[in-house]
C-alpha cells in the first residue's frame, strides 16, 4: 500500500505541538541551565576580583545567617570565593555557596525560594555544630593539660549531642588561644568500639579536620580535631606517650550500639544503616585521666 498523505482538512484548527508556557510553570530546563550558568559566572568573577561595577555585588547566601550567633555570617556579607569568609577569629566555612546559587537550589527543591528559607531555618535550628569553637557560656567546655610542652587539650560536646561528638583544640597555655600542634606533639586515638555505630575499634594517629578538608599541607592557624563519646587519646611529646585520657560519654538510652539521633535503625538493602538490636540505657560518664607521666 503507497503511504497515506496527510493534510489539515480546510477550515479545522492548526493543533500545537508544543503548549504555551503559562506563569505557575516551572521553568524549562533551557532556562535554568541559562540561569545556572549566569550564576556561576558571577560567583567565579566575584571570587577572582573580575566582577564588572556595573553589575549587582554578589553575596554569600543569607542561609548562613540561621547559624548560631558564634558562627553565624551575616546576611549581605559579600561572596570571595568557597570557604573563604571568616566572620569569627578561629572559624572555617567550608563550602560557601552565593545567594544566586543557593536560591537556585531551593527554588528547584522546594518549588521556591521563600519555603527552602524557611525549611532552611528549620535544619540549622536542628543539627550539630561541629568543630569551630565551642557556644559562648558553653559549660561542657573542659581542660587537660599536655606534661612536657606548653600547651592544653581544650574539649567541649556542646551543640553536638545528636552525633554524640566531641571536639578539642590544643591551646597555647601562654595566651589560651587554640592553635596548631607543635611539632613536637602526636595524638592518636583508640575508638571506643560500643561508643556509635560507625565506630570501627581502630587505633590510629589523629588528624584534624582540616587535613581532610583541606588536604595534608593546608596552612591552617587553628586545628580543629573531632571525634566521639568514650573515645581513647593518647599524647606523645617526641614519640614518648605523656598522658591518655577518656573522652566524657552522654546519657543515652536506645538502640546498641548508639545511632545518631533521626537516623533509621535498619533499612531494607542498606548494610551501611544499623540494625536495632538491643535496647539499653547508659548513664553520663565524665572525663577520665588514664595515665599522666609523672
Amino acid at each position: 500500500m503507497p503511504p497515506q498523505s496527510h493534510k489539515r482538512r480546510r477550515g479545522h484548527p492548526r493543533i500545537h505541538k508544543h503548549k504555551t508556557r503559562g506563569p505557575n510553570d516551572p521553568p524549562s530546563s533551557a532556562s535554568l541551565q541559562r540561569r545556572w550558568g549566569e550564576a556561576a559566572r558571577r560567583a567565579q568573577a566575584a571570587a577572582e576580583g573580575t566582577l564588572s561595577p556595573d553589575e549587582a555585588p554578589v553575596m554569600v547566601s543569607s542561609i548562613y545567617s540561621f547559624m548560631p550567633a558564634h558562627l553565624n555570617i551575616p546576611a549581605g556579607t559579600p561572596y570571595t570565593g568557597m570557604g573563604s569568609a571568616e566572620a569569627h577569629p578561629g572559624t572555617f566555612h567550608g563550602n560557601l555557596f552565593s545567594e544566586d546559587v543557593v536560591n537556585l537550589m531551593l527554588e528547584q527543591d522546594y518549588g521556591s525560594v521563600e519555603a527552602g528559607m524557611a525549611a532552611m531555618k528549620q535544619m540549622y535550628a536542628n543539627v550539630d555544630y561541629i568543630g569551630n569553637e565551642p557556644p559562648p557560656g558553653d559549660t561542657t567546655v573542659q581542660r587537660v593539660d599536655i606534661p612536657g610542652i606548653p600547651f592544653y587539650m581544650r574539649l567541649w560536646t556542646g551543640m553536638m549531642d545528636n552525633s554524640r561528638t566531641v571536639c578539642f583544640h590544643i591551646m597555647d597555655a601562654a595566651t589560651d588561644a587554640p592553635t596548631r600542634r607543635p611539632p613536637e606533639l602526636t595524638i592518636w586515638i583508640d575508638e571506643a568500639e560500643d561508643a556509635h555505630w560507625h565506630s570501627s575499634g581502630e587505633r590510629c594517629e589523629m588528624q584534624p579536620v582540616e587535613y581532610y578538608m583541606l588536604g595534608p599541607d593546608a596552612e591552617v592557624e587553628v586545628e580543629n580535631f573531632q571525634a566521639h563519646d568514650g573515645d581513647l587519646i593518647e599524647f606523645f611529646v617526641s614519640g614518648e606517650l605523656v598522658k591518655t585520657v577518656r573522652l566524657p560519654s552522654r546519657a543515652y538510652t536506645g538502640p546498641s550500639p548508639p545511632v545518631m539521633a533521626g537516623l533509621p535503625t535498619q533499612l531494607s538493602g542498606n548494610s551501611s544503616t544499623p540494625a536495632a538490636t538491643t535496647v539499653e540505657a547508659r548513664e553520663a560518664r565524665p572525663l577520665e585521666v588514664v595515665f599522666t607521666k609523672e
